[in-house]
C-alpha cells in the first residue's frame, strides 16, 4: 500500500510517500483519518472474503518520519467501511476507529440478513501486541436481501449487460 502525505497546505508541493508492502494485493482500499492513524480496510485473498483492517502511523507521517503498519485479519465479511474524522471532529484521543459491514456473505450466497455489523479498532504503537479489533457487534435492522444477490457483474457474463443492467435497475 503507498501513500502520498503533503508537507504542507499547497498541494502542488512536495509529498512524503510511504511504502508497506503486504502478501496479497490490497483491493478496494477506504481509508480514514482518525487521531492515532489512517485506517485502510482493503478486500484480500483469492475470494475477497478476507479483509485487511490496518492502521499506519498518521503522526508519524504528518512529520515525514519512518512510520509503520499494523493489519489485522477479519474473515468472512463484505466490504468494511471505516468511520473517518475531520479537523475539529475528531473523537477523545485513544477512541478506537469503528468499523461497519452489512451483513451476507455475498460471495458464499449468502445474500439476505438483518443486521449491521461493527467492530472497533484500537491501535497500540508502543505495544503493537496490545493493537485489537473486538467484534463484531450486530445493530438489527430491517431484514434486507441484496439487489441481483450482490453479483450484477456475474449476470453481464450469464445472461448479457442489458439483463445486468435491468437488474441494477438502469
Amino acid at each position: 500500500m503507498c501513500y502520498a502525505v503533503s508537507v504542507g497546505p499547497d498541494p502542488l508541493g512536495p509529498y512524503y510517500r510511504y511504502e508497506f508492502l503486504r502478501l496479497s494485493f490490497p483491493d478496494y482500499p477506504r481509508p480514514a483519518i482518525w487521531p492515532d492513524g489512517y485506517y485502510i480496510p482493503t478486500s484480500t485473498g483469492d475470494e475477497v472474503i478476507q479483509k485487511h483492517a490496518c492502521v499506519v502511523e498518521r503522526a508519524k507521517m504528518l512529520k515525514g518520519e519512518p512510520a509503520t503498519e499494523q493489519c489485522i485479519i477479519i474473515d468472512g465479511v463484505n466490504f468494511l467501511t471505516t468511520r473517518t474524522s475531520t479537523a475539529g471532529a475528531f473523537p477523545r484521543p485513544g477512541a478506537p476507529n469503528i468499523m461497519m459491514a452489512a451483513g451476507g456473505t455475498q460471495l458464499k450466497g449468502i445474500f439476505e440478513d438483518d443486521g449491521i455489523y461493527v467492530w472497533k479498532f484500537h491501535v497500540d504503537w508502543k505495544n503493537p501486541a496490545n493493537t485489537k479489533v473486538i467484534g463484531p457487534e450486530k445493530i438489527a435492522v430491517a431484514p434486507y436481501h441484496y439487489l441481483c444477490d450482490g453479483q450484477a457483474h456475474q449476470l453481464c457474463a450469464a445472461a448479457g449487460y442489458a439483463e445486468a443492467a435491468r437488474c441494477a435497475g438502469r
